[in-house]
């Protein structure tokens, strides 16, 4: 019996001590992120820097102790991507260009594309509702975030140092679900998450902590939550869309509201600001509209208090407060559509707008910001997901401002890439556009 005990005893502390050397220490997966953001030239104190060191105790979250966890463990890997045989290559061409090529190469280079069991991991414990890459072309790494608040950081380019996590680290620094990830264009070291219980938090790398960037004074209620947001391009400022319809502008350097206004009849569903002309805001709502706004006249924190207009709130008072009521803030142009609006996102030169809506279409708008002398490109598309899975969004491809990637109903199970097409020899003349699938991965 003692012998057997002993036995025991060495096999649970071995256990135990394997266990240890298996966990990812957060601090060492960090400093490697740095180091990969310095490379890309985004290491810089640029943004809203100052605002970290300007963080309370009580906005501040230590790394240390969130980011221990065992391998996520890989889910089995494998799949084919493939040129859509009815692109016809041939005959169309890629719609305002973007350094992509033509459609025949751009098609083509996708269809090179392969993955694997090692381009493959489990990012994070949850439902994944938010994805935000690593803005650089040095390295691969992704950021996800889950319905139960979690944060997965999948470092794709050194996973082989990182073997017993698939490199890849997941933190808690919401309660409820993320649903807006995105870095920050003047500091790559640091990553906004915007999530239902009320926050935007900002993981500074550099620091190894989460700084408070935004609370909402709604957070402890249900009737009002933050539904979506972006940062300015300098990265001073933060724009959010709400379930009441407003818009908020948050200055992060100081964390104040700087104006707040209401934009919507219901929920934003997202808020997209042009790359090129960042006073423009594109808007997606569940009032069944796609709206463009002119921040320029947007409603200063002076005039909003002096009265309100949105109905939704009673009392007056400093904007961002419990009880202060938004002014109504007036679309430049609004485009309606049938039903909901799941996403409006400016494309990466700033000259259109997708939207992906309830009503089973793809709709790209054509500078909206000329109201009715807007053109329209649309193509049908089934987008009902269902109550169980998130709402399909579109992303641009970076590289490319007349290619889009959406998700797919079809089966088996894929993810679509759609480009603007117009006939080879008349994109001068300004001839229609449309928008057709290129790939299918």
């Amino acid at each position: 019996k003692a012998e057997v005990k002993a036995e025991v005893k060495a096999e649970v502390k071995a256990e135990k001590m394997e266990e240890e050397e298996e966990e990812t220490d957060p601090s060492l997966f960090v400093r490697a992120l740095c180091a990969l953001t310095k490379g890309s030239g985004g290491g810089g104190g640029g943004g809203a820097s100052g605002a970290s060191s300007q963080a309370s105790a009580q906005g501040e979250t230590e790394l240390g102790g969130q980011g221990r966890r065992k391998s996520a463990g890989r889910r089995a890997g494998g799949g084919a991507i493939d040129v859509d045989s009815s692109a016809a290559p041939s005959d169309v061409a890629l719609d305002g260009g973007g350094g992509g090529g033509g459609e025949g190469e751009y098609a083509s280079r996708l269809g090179a594309l392969s993955i694997n069991e090692d381009r493959v991991a489990k990012v994070t414990r949850d439902r994944a509702y938010s994805v935000a890459f690593l803005p650089t072309s040095d390295a691969v790494v992704v950021a996800v975030g889950d319905k139960s608040g979690n944060l997965g950081i999948w470092n794709y380019t050194s996973q082989r140092s990182w073997p017993s996590s698939d490199g890849v680290l997941e933190l808690t620094p919401h309660r409820a679900t993320v649903n807006a990830l995105e870095f920050d264009p003047a500091n790559k070291q640091r990553l906004f998450s915007t999530s239902y219980d009320g926050t935007v938090r900002c993981f500074d790398m550099g620091a190894e902590r989460f700084d408070l960037a935004y609370e909402t004074p709604h957070r402890s209620t249900h009737s009002h939550w933050l539904q979506h947001s972006c940062l300015t391009p300098d990265g001073r400022g933060l724009l959010l869309g709400d379930s009441l319809g407003y818009v908020t502008s948050v200055d992060l350097r100081s964390k104040k509201v700087v104006w707040q206004g209401d934009c919507c009849e219901k929920k934003v569903q997202t808020v997209s600001l042009s790359p090129t002309a960042p006073h423009l805001l594109a808007t997606a709502s569940l009032d069944r509209t796609v709206r463009i706004f002119d921040l320029r006249t947007s409603p200063s924190a002076t005039a909003a208090t002096t009265g309100g207009g949105g109905g939704k709130a009673t009392g007056v008072n400093a904007p961002g407060s419990a009880d202060y009521d938004p002014p109504a803030f007036k679309a430049l142009a609004t485009f309606n559509d049938s039903n909901s609006v799941n996403c409006a996102y400016w494309n990466p030169t700033g000259t259109c707008v997708v939207a992906v809506t309830q009503s089973n279409r793809l709709r790209v708008f054509h500078h909206p910001e000329k109201k009715e002398k807007a053109a329209e490109t649309c193509v049908a598309h089934d987008n009902q997901t269902g109550r169980y899975l998130p709402v399909f969004h579109a992303s641009w491809d970076p590289k490319n401002a007349s290619a889009l990637v959406v998700g797919s109903m079809n089966k088996s199970r894929m993810v679509e890439v759609f480009a603007l097409t117009s006939p080879q020899g008349k994109q001068e003349a300004g001839s229609p556009t449309a928008l057709q699938r290129v790939a299918k991965l």
